[in-house]
């Protein structure tokens, strides 16, 4: 599409707060980032031009990158906080993602690599690639010295560009080296894992590809080599960019824009230079692209499009009075939007757009019902409509916050039994809540005046009958939780001096079925008895001499123990202490201390916590493994395999992450063991999925709120897999409850990309479109044969779209024999139909003439463009797959609706639309295959 004309001046918008730093259009939606932290969303109305639809703090300083999704219903942005988040632009301006990591430098740069995926530059050269729909952190390599502020994904995200303000610019390939080799972790390198998994199983099935992404820099460090590293690519340094399916740009303060085309496909897909554009007399500040045409912004105060197959300059912008921030092309090319430092956003017609035009599709919502096409619809599986999150309306994807509640001081530890929650705060009160999840909400049962100083520790029983407290004024307590009244009070006072006397508070204080531990400012660990309860520590025997001697207390640490924990069955226990000792205990009557570890954590352990669910033991040998989490002021989380013998124990770091920005205060395990809890002093809180693989650990992050000023003092995971809590105290005094999203619902690769499945997305696909469309006459070994050669050679999507085709069809045994065999073994169709399928995921993206020609109902409901992959919902309107899913998220957890009709959804699962799809190849004019019929039921069918 040609722009005919000079630019005209069609409507202007003053932002009264902060610079305009960053905007992004989709159609008749406008959205601008500025430096005062605001998100702003203007949408566009005939006659009136923009009109304010949305105002958010988007960051906790200024946002610095905004793009919308290629659907249209989500939009990312990041910012100087170092965070991005995914928000809906549908009706209300909500965040539905919050993706920070802990010690982030200010975001500079966002891309949606695929729907699924999002990249993020920061300034301290950092990569971090986020899977939105799980909120999870896939990958973090330090790709740059300096600050990344161009990250692009051409060729339909087959790689990833980037550039820094040093002037270098890298190009990584997604897959790395080719399937090529037997074995998945020498097929997948490490880009792989920036792909967005959203079946957490399937990222689970990448384990070996991440181990060797952790090798080459998965924790910040500097990756694999580049297929292309250019040092010059811009004198000063880059500042922007911009892709495109075959091709990229770059601007920088060398006031060039210079282009990079893809050459090639698969294996031999490379990034060249191919050209300058030269024009601007200052840094080039934004460039954005639609249709062949290239728009930059500069310092210069112009704007310019181009045609970068020419290196032609269409024309010059003199936008603004000062110098521009942003550039934003509509992808119809009806108008370009400007952003200035004055303060402006600026919208300017290309060829004959004013304010009477309607930027709004006119269409009626039965264009895109599909009439005529039931036959080839199929319902929709009903057994698909049965749990998990492709069925279920109302999917919970993120973290929802369903309750709050505020204490008169801080929050120092948050305990759950059952249906109870219970609280130990900075007043001195112990707090106990009943949990009425129907109604989501806390009421508060019992609050006790516990202590005359702050109290620090809380713990029930085993049984959830009984309350152990303790606090700074070296008492711990015991109560009954069902009335309320104090059982019995233990004095900690004196157990560390050697005259009984002086005293410290209780810091850390565990319930075990029969004991209770003790760590206190005086440095040791003390158990008691529980039944019955002992005024004073029980007599253990102590192994560190030759002769049995009395003795009241674990060994004493050098500096006051902050914080302890039990294993299970209270057959071992830790404890921690200010100086970074970490002890690991023999359980009683011993008082032997197994193993120390004096550099722990640096500064100091502040919290310890067992995982009840991992433990290993062996009869023949007498020994016994335990995990164990410990969190420091050193801002690490480390996990600890605890080995207890008959000769002692030892101490094996096993894994550790950089978990917080501050200090961690306070780790947690979910009750199933696969889930952990961390929180800090940065204001967030997180939760980490680990899994265990003999003696391998997998960490990957989970979730991620944000707490009050302060920090978060106390987590708590309660409930089980089906229905988890989070539960978070803060400095502040509020005491927060999350809903996390259910292992199941973040299964499956519904609606997922082709680059992005893993081999259960494969499998779908040829379930869908090889052995299960209308007309197929494949018999069901037929079927299971082929399916079981894609699961036997694990193949991706990727897979599927960069191997070449003879060897991919060899991977489902197709080639190795000869024409005559196949005819007769009756696989030829298969082979016809397996080879097709393969082509049309291969095809390229659609040219701008027919995607301007293409009717409403081979278009998307929700983005108006040429759908993909056409799906059925269970409202009957035929979407984009991956649309439907970017609706789903933005959806958040209220009740499904239909994106057309607003009514309620009764299930979210999608089916191909086979009539669609058929009239889109026709459009295309795509060869049709002839079904095999080879019965009369097959042709009744």
């Amino acid at each position: 599409m040609a722009v005919r004309g000079e630019p005209a001046l069609t409507a202007t918008l003053v932002v009264q707060r902060g610079e305009v730093a960053c905007a992004a259009t989709h159609g008749a939606l406008l959205a601008a980032g500025g430096g005062d932290g605001a998100l702003r969303l203007w949408r566009w109305r005939r006659g009136a031009g923009w009109l304010a639809a949305g105002e958010a703090r988007a960051h906790r300083y200024g946002v610095t990158a905004v793009q919308f999704a290629h659907s249209g219903v989500l939009l990312a942005t990041a910012g100087v906080d170092g965070a991005a988040r995914a928000w809906t632009v549908r009706g209300t301006l909500l965040a539905r993602r919050v993706l920070a990591a802990p010690g982030a430098a200010a975001a500079r740069a966002v891309h949606w690599a695929t729907g699924e995926c999002l990249c993020v530059g920061h300034d301290d050269g950092a990569l971090r690639v986020w899977a939105v729909r799980a909120g999870a952190l896939l990958a973090h390599v330090r790709a740059h010295e300096g600050a990344l502020h161009a990250v692009v994904a051409p060729a339909g995200a087959a790689l990833l560009l980037t550039a820094c303000t040093e002037g270098v610019l890298k190009v990584y390939d997604f897959e790395g080296e080719y399937f090529g080799s037997s074995t998945l972790s020498e097929a997948i390198t490490w880009l792989v894992c920036l792909k967005i998994f959203s079946n957490q199983r399937i990222y689970l099935m990448l384990v070996r590809s991440y181990s060797e992404l952790s090798s080459s820099g998965s924790e910040g460090g500097p990756g694999p080599a580049p297929l292309l590293w250019e040092d010059g690519a811009h004198d000063l340094g880059a500042l922007c960019g911009a892709s495109w399916a075959r091709g990229a740009a770059t601007g920088g303060h060398d006031a060039r824009v210079r282009v990079w085309r893809v050459r090639g496909a698969g294996r031999a897909r490379r990034v060249k230079a191919a050209g300058t554009l030269a024009g601007h007399t200052a840094a080039v500040t934004a460039l954005s692209w639609a249709r062949g045409v290239l728009a930059s912004a500069s310092l210069d105060r112009t704007a310019r499009l181009w045609t970068p197959d020419t290196s032609a300059c269409l024309c010059v912008l003199h936008a603004h009075a000062r110098y521009l921030t942003c550039v934003a092309l509509a992808d119809d090319l009806k108008y370009i939007v400007t952003g200035s430092n004055d303060r402006s956003i600026r919208t300017w017609s290309l060829d004959s757009f004013s304010l009477d035009d309607d930027l709004e599709p006119t269409c009626t919502p039965l264009d895109h019902f599909g009439l005529g096409d039931l036959e080839g619809i199929g319902p929709v599986d009903d057994e698909a409509a049965v749990g998990g999150a492709e069925s279920t309306p109302g999917t919970l994807l993120e973290p929802q916050r369903v309750h709050c509640t505020l204490h008169a001081a801080a929050v120092n530890c948050v305990v759950a039994s059952g249906n109870r929650l219970a609280t130990a705060c900075s007043d001195g009160r112990v707090r106990v809540f009943g949990w009425q999840a129907a109604d989501a909400a806390l009421v508060l049962q019992h609050e006790l005046l516990a202590h005359t100083y702050p109290a620090l520790a809380v713990d029930f029983d085993a049984h959830g009958a009984v309350l152990l407290s303790a606090g700074l004024d070296g008492c711990a307590r015991l109560w009954d939780v069902e009335s309320g009244c104090a059982l019995a009070a233990l004095s900690a006072a004196g157990l560390g001096a050697a005259d009984g006397g002086g005293g410290g508070g209780v810091r850390g204080a565990r319930c075990s079925p029969l004991l209770l531990l003790l760590a206190s400012d005086d440095g040791v660990a003390a158990v008691w008895g529980v039944d019955p309860v002992t005024p004073d520590p029980l007599q253990l025997i102590c192994s560190s001499f030759t002769s049995c001697l009395c003795c009241s207390v674990y060994e004493a640490l050098s500096a006051a123990a902050t914080c302890c924990a039990w294993a299970r069955g209270a057959r071992a226990c830790a404890c921690g202490g200010a100086a970074g000792e970490l002890q690991l205990l023999a359980a009683p009557p011993s008082s032997a201390v197994l193993a120390s570890r004096t550099d722990a954590h640096d500064l100091g352990v502040l919290s310890c916590d067992f995982n009840h669910s991992v433990e290993r033991r062996d009869e023949n040998e007498g020994s016994e493994s335990y995990l164990l989490a410990t969190g420091g002021q050193d801002a690490q989380v480390k996990l600890w395999w605890a080995f207890v013998d008959a000769d002692g124990g030892q101490l094996t770091e096993a894994h550790s992450l950089a978990a917080h920005e501050g200090a961690v205060q306070c780790v947690r395990w979910g009750s199933a063991g696969n889930m952990l809890a961390t929180g800090g002093n940065d204001r967030w809180a997180r939760v980490w999925g680990v899994e265990v693989n003999k003696d391998q650990l997998e960490v990957r992050a989970l979730f991620a709120v944000p707490t009050d000023v302060g920090g978060a003092l106390a987590v708590c995971l309660f409930g089980d897999s089906s229905a988890p809590c989070l539960a978070v105290g803060s400095q502040s005094g509020s005491l927060t409850l999350w809903q996390l999203p259910a292992d199941t619902e973040l299964d499956g690769t519904e609606g997922a990309e082709t680059r992005v499945w893993g081999t259960p997305g494969v499998v779908r696909w040829l379930r869908e479109y090889v052995t299960r469309p209308p007309g197929s006459s494949v018999s069901e070994v037929e079927e299971a044969w082929l399916l079981g050669t894609a699961q036997a050679a694990v193949l991706s999507g990727a897979q599927l779209l960069d191997m070449p085709l003879q060897e991919l069809l060899l991977v489902f045994t197709y080639g190795s024999e000869d024409e005559v065999t196949v005819k007769d073994d009756g696989k030829d169709a298969i082979l016809e139909r397996l080879r097709d399928e393969i082509l049309w995921l291969r095809r390229d993206v659609l040219p701008d003439d027919l995607e301007s020609a293409a009717p409403h109902a081979l278009r998307c409901p929700l983005s108006h463009r040429v759908m993909r992959e056409p799906a059925r919902a269970a409202d009957g309107f035929t979407y984009d797959r991956q649309s439907f899913l970017h609706w789903r998220i933005a959806n958040g957890s209220d009740e499904l609706v239909s994106p057309v009709t607003a009514r309620r959804l009764l299930s979210a699962a999608v089916a191909p639309n086979y009539g669609v799809r058929d009239a889109l190849r026709r459009f295309l004019g795509w060869p049709q295959l002839q079904p095999q019929l080879t019965s009369d039921q097959d042709c009744d069918q």
